[in-house]
């Protein structure tokens, strides 16, 4: 699928042959209304690999960011963690900290257990953000020590040394992914993955920041070792393929439309499969989200409907495996299972596409992995 060549152009179809494919498409932030990702982390590869079969794993599991910018903007401005790394404080609307009853590590609290604070304050206070304070920070280190965040603020009107910074969470890393092996190879043959899109085992339930440049230089790296010794064993010389893509044009929906569909998914996402959950609220998401893709045409050949799909299927599957998982683990929070239940749910919650029911075959795997 190409892009758009030239105004107004709906792109073109393009059946290519390979032996192999590899995915590094980057995450799925954009299912959410608030989020950090560009637009493009639409979870692309996530819905390929479904679709042509893979398996994905831990699909609940997205990260959500405790600073980032509140504003109407997406992606929004991250304010990076180092800043409280650096003694910056989150305060509520009446200026008190409320992270220093929370936790003994306070604001340098895992990013988990700072969102889910964060959203009961808000919640407390009927409000749709908390303060990020760095007032009592020298403003010549903050200008010197986070130049991106200082001169990001200040072209959006605030300053960091002297004005409290409205923040509140957003999704940020997904930790669900294609399954892969150490060498990035997914469970159907010739297709590989890496980055974000991947799911190799690194991250278990949570991530440490910084760690998706494991995922992305050394998986990259490991991927295409091998895939030089994949290509390197000589293949068939003939196959057989079948192809049921769709000939000719078809109507597709108005732009109008996908973007109302993608901004209300957004909407319903954060606001029932977002920082926390509850089985009343995956119930009622799971049918929003059928719904919207019910009320879709096919696609046509328009780089951001297809988009819009991806995002319906990845949403789907997230629902899914967080409807599965009753407990709460790492980023995955449930208010109707407030606590890590590592008897039952030290386990990977496995999906692959179901031919025979057109949806998703969801398995929880049977053998206990490492709870750490």
């Amino acid at each position: 699928m190409r892009g758009h060549p030239l105004p107004g152009h709906r792109g073109g179809l393009i059946l290519t042959y390979a032996r192999s494919v590899i995915l590094a498409c980057g995450g799925a932030g954009q299912v959410f209304s608030h989020t950090t990702n560009p637009e493009v982390a639409t979870g692309d590869g996530h819905a390929m690999a479904y679709r042509a079969g893979a398996q994905l794993r831990d699909m609940e599991f997205m990260q959500f960011h405790p600073t980032a910018l509140h504003s109407p903007e997406n992606p929004t401005l991250l304010l990076t963690e180092a800043l409280r790394g650096e003694g910056a404080y989150l305060v509520d609307g009446e200026g008190r900290r409320f992270m220093v009853e929370a936790d003994p590590r306070a604001e340098l609290a895992p990013r988990d257990v700072v969102v889910r604070r964060m959203k009961d304050i808000m919640e407390r206070d009927r409000e749709d953000n908390v303060w990020l304070d760095a007032r009592h920070l020298e403003c010549a280190f903050l200008r010197e020590r986070f130049p991106t965040v200082y001169g990001g603020l200040a072209r959006r009107g605030f300053d960091l040394c002297r004005e409290l910074i409205p923040i509140s969470p957003a999704s940020h890393y997904y930790i669900g992914g294609v399954v892969t092996d150490l060498w990035g190879r997914t469970s159907v043959p010739g297709l590989y993955a890496a980055g974000e899109t991947s799911s190799t085992g690194v991250h278990g339930a949570n991530r440490l920041a910084s760690n998706s440049l494991l995922e992305g230089l050394v998986f990259g790296d490991r991927v295409v070792r091998d895939l030089n010794r994949f290509l390197s064993k000589p293949g068939e010389s003939v196959r057989r393929v079948k192809s049921d893509l769709q000939k000719g044009e078809w109507p597709g929906n108005d732009a109008a439309s996908v973007r109302a569909v993608r901004r209300r998914l957004g909407e319903v996402m954060s606001r029932r499969c977002g920082i926390v959950r509850t089985r009343a609220g995956l119930e009622q998401v799971s049918r929003e989200v059928a719904e919207l893709h019910g009320s879709l045409r096919p696609p046509a050949r328009d780089v951001e409907e297809l988009q819009l799909f991806n995002l319906l299927t990845v949403a789907s599957l997230m629902v899914q495996g967080a409807s599965v998982r009753e407990e709460s683990r790492g980023v995955h929070l449930r208010d109707d299972f407030p606590e890590r239940d590592d008897e039952h749910w030290s386990r990977h919650v496995t999906l692959r596409y179901d031919q025979q029911t057109d949806g998703a075959l969801v398995k929880v795997r049977s053998r206990k992995v490492d709870s750490r």
